[in-house]
């Protein structure tokens, strides 16, 4: 039986995402998965990887509670198990944790790191190095195409010159970078007005019509698959942006969306979410939302394992693993 230890850098490097990719890729294993308690998604985590996957899932344990022994018991009859472990090791407390959880089920480590303007191999040396010898692998993750280049023929090298083994290093793709219209609704304590069977829809960009001057379709035609934030008065940039290819609407203020807007969103399947309040506290929940995006969206996964099978070296995993 093999143990995958999943870990990250930072939050939102996307652990879940590639716990989720690995166990898809094993399918017709046995498989269990395990998370380890930390942060308030744990549970969404835990439900989405098991709708997605088939693992067994176990329960949320602590890394320093009854772990060894949760481990052992999802473990029987397993092929193997992937636990989501830490997703902060550049706090020393964290590597230390980490190191502990897997002395204590015998896993090995898979890390992964999310790119950052100014990042290096030194962004992954020393926590690489803490984690060794138990480490299979790191992931960097969301890479600019810009800087696909670099990360191929510079960092990958040096990482490897250092003894880090390199599985993968992946593009940054818009696609996954998308929040559904149920987590809008949700984050900005909004009314789902139209549509509710689309709050599963994923929305990739944002558009303000709130001060624009010009609805024109060419000036709200500029963004694909996006989310018209503008205030439910102003019909008239609503209506330039069903000539575009829009998601939603947020409509913020005290009216109510006009019949006609209503009918026409119905009818093509366009949601709207109602906001009562401002304009601008509503942007700024939509922002903190787009900067922790969550991978519990079912229509990402095919985009992801599009980008796993091109950018991710399974056979190097799985020859470290000792997997067949």
């Amino acid at each position: 039986m093999t143990g995958v230890y999943v870990c990250s850098l930072q939050p939102g490097a996307g652990k879940t995402a590639l716990a989720a990719g690995l166990a898809r890729k094993l399918q017709g294993q046995a498989l269990g998965y395990l998370r380890l308690a930390g942060g308030a998604q744990v549970n969404a985590d835990a439900l989405f990887l098991s709708q997605a996957t088939g693992a067994e899932v176990g329960p949320v344990v602590e890394a320093n509670g009854a772990l060894r022994q949760t481990y052992e018991s999802l473990a029987r009859g397993k092929h193997v198990v992937i636990m989501e472990g830490e997703g902060d090791l550049a706090q020393p407390s964290a590597q230390e944790s980490c190191v502990r959880s897997m002395s204590a089920t015998g896993a090995q480590a898979l890390l992964v790191s999310r790119y950052s303007p100014g990042f290096s191999a030194a962004s992954l040396l020393t926590v690489a190095q803490k984690l060794s010898p138990r480490l299979a692998g790191v992931v960097v993750n969301a890479i600019p195409q810009a800087k696909m280049p670099w990360a191929t023929d510079t960092l990958a090298p040096e990482l490897a010159r250092a003894g880090v083994p390199v599985v993968g290093l992946l593009p940054e793709v818009w696609r996954l970078a998308g929040v559904s219209v149920g987590e809008i609704a949700e984050a900005l304590g909004g009314e789902l007005v139209t549509c509710p069977e689309a709050a599963d829809e994923v929305v990739e960009n944002l558009m303000v019509g709130a001060m624009s001057v010009d609805p024109a379709p060419h000036h709200l035609g500029r963004k694909l698959n996006k989310a018209i934030v503008t205030q439910a008065n102003r019909v008239d940039i609503q209506l330039g942006a069903l000539a575009t290819d829009t998601a939603c609407f947020i409509l913020c203020g005290p009216e109510y969306p006009t019949p006609d807007i209503l009918i026409e969103t119905q009818n093509r399947g366009i949601p709207i979410v109602r906001v009562e309040g401002k304009i601008l506290p509503a942007l700024d929940r939509l922002e903190t939302l787009f900067s922790q995006v969550r991978f519990h969206q079912a229509k990402k996964l095919p985009v992801w394992e599009q980008v796993l099978d091109q950018h991710f070296d399974f056979a190097n995993l799985y020859s470290r693993l000792g997997l067949q």
